[in-house]
């Protein structure tokens, strides 16, 4: 095997072709006869029990030359499972990035079957392509997301997952965890330098719209804390600190306004959320909004300000609190 060219691949290349259809027991075979460059044998030799533990013989590792067949026997053997032939793969050297071009990474496979195990050992043994995408466009990263899979999205973190990385088209990871209440996950994104706390789904709002919408202020509060945008909002809709005054939701409104929400911001057509507080007769909202600066003045195309309204409803107390800020 010492004779054959230098394999066409590259340690980070996510897309090699099938150059052969060896099963892992033949493959496996092979590596009997894998020698080093004086003509030693590199195959398993018996370990002692701290290596057998492991499965990892660090120094025949390291001796190999690259091995594309290894790589696809290692592989196989994700999809089936088999532990101590992955163990085996690994210590000679077998690359978790070489795959058939129309099957998912192994990492991947690994997650989808829930072996942690396996996972583990590929990020430390196998330095595997961690921006490699399925056919779908998923990385192992979003993957183990979207299967709520928090231990494996901080493992991949560690070793330097994107955590904007996405199919086409689709959720980022952040909102996907979000919505499908995986708020453990959300937080461990949080914790990415490099994450888009503003990203958002094609047609879509960012994380923190719909967590204010859910009165979720504990992750309201997280996203603010890293950077979200407090005025982010669907196309066409009002912001969550407009929505949170008009549903009356005091909390949520003053979270967002101290993390510098527009307080005069109204949806196109409207009008602002003091004025629909005052109509409503909402002292507590209308004092927050006034107390952050909100127009006392402003008023919906071709209407009246909110003095007006309040005055002709007899609103007396309303009234009397506009006048202290006019």
């Amino acid at each position: 095997m010492d004779d054959l060219p230098p394999p066409p691949y590259t340690p980070t290349d996510a897309n090699l072709t099938v150059i052969g259809s060896e099963s892992i027991a033949h493959i496996a075979a092979t590596i009997d006869h894998i020698t080093d460059d004086a003509g030693q044998s590199l195959a398993p030799t018996h370990t002692t029990l701290t290596e057998e533990r492991s499965g990892y013989d660090a120094t025949a590792r390291h001796k190999l030359k690259p091995n594309p067949d290894l790589g696809h026997a290692l592989h196989a053997a994700v999809i089936k499972g088999d532990a101590h032939m992955i163990n085996t793969l690994l210590q000679h050297g077998a690359c978790a990035n070489t795959r058939p071009t129309t099957k998912k990474p192994a990492l991947v496979i690994a997650l989808e079957r829930g072996d942690c195990d396996t996972v583990r050992k590929i990020l430390e043994h196998s330095e595997p392509d961690l921006e490699a995408k399925s056919p779908g466009g998923a990385t192992a990263l979003y993957t183990a997301v979207s299967r709520g899979q928090k231990l494996m999205v901080r493992l991949l973190l560690t070793h330097g997952a994107n955590p904007n990385a996405k199919p086409s088209g689709s959720q980022p990871a952040l909102f996907k965890a979000y919505k499908n209440g995986y708020k453990e996950i959300v937080q461990i994104l949080l914790e990415a330098p490099v994450l888009d706390v503003n990203a958002t789904p094609p047609g879509g709002t960012s994380t923190l719209w719909h967590a204010a919408e859910a009165v979720d202020r504990e992750i309201l509060q997280k996203l603010l804390e890293h950077g979200a945008n407090a005025d982010a909002k669907p196309p066409g809709q009002a912001t969550a600190m407009y929505r949170a005054a008009v549903r009356g939701d005091l909390h949520t409104a003053e979270l967002l306004l101290g993390y510098g929400a527009k307080v005069d911001a109204k949806p196109p057509g409207g009008s602002t959320a003091l004025w629909q507080a005052a109509d409503q007769g909402n002292q507590a909202i209308v004092r927050l909004l006034l107390g952050h600066g909100a127009n006392v003045n402003a008023k919906p195309a071709g209407s009246e300000t909110a003095m007006t309204r309040a005055t002709k409803k007899g609103n007396g107390d309303m009234v009397r609190l506009l006048l202290e800020y006019c």
